[in-house]
């Protein structure tokens, strides 16, 4: 999740790998089904994590409008897959 939010500040600057949006969005893909389990093994996880996970989704979607197309669709597409693997 760290890498994924880094990722996602670094996106905005000019000066941000061409391919910072493929690396969110990958990270993206590879923490839902994670995210997904926790309810399945919820002993060996803090339940602290998808409040984090949810808290970050919300955040993503308030600031989608203040940013580019291209950047605002990444940001919608992270944050709409982090709240879908929240409610599986």
């Amino acid at each position: 999740m760290e890498m994924l939010q880094r990722d996602l500040t670094s996106i905005i600057s000019p000066a941000a790998p061409l391919d910072v949006g493929f690396r969110a969005l990958g990270r993206a893909y590879g923490l839902a089904p994670l995210v997904s389990v926790i309810l399945q093994r919820s002993l060996y996880v803090s339940s602290d994590i998808s409040a984090k996970v949810l808290d970050m989704a919300i955040q993503l979607l308030k600031r989608a409008g203040d940013h580019d197309v291209k950047v605002a669709g990444v940001e919608v597409e992270v944050a709409l897959t982090s709240i879908a693997s929240l409610m599986s």
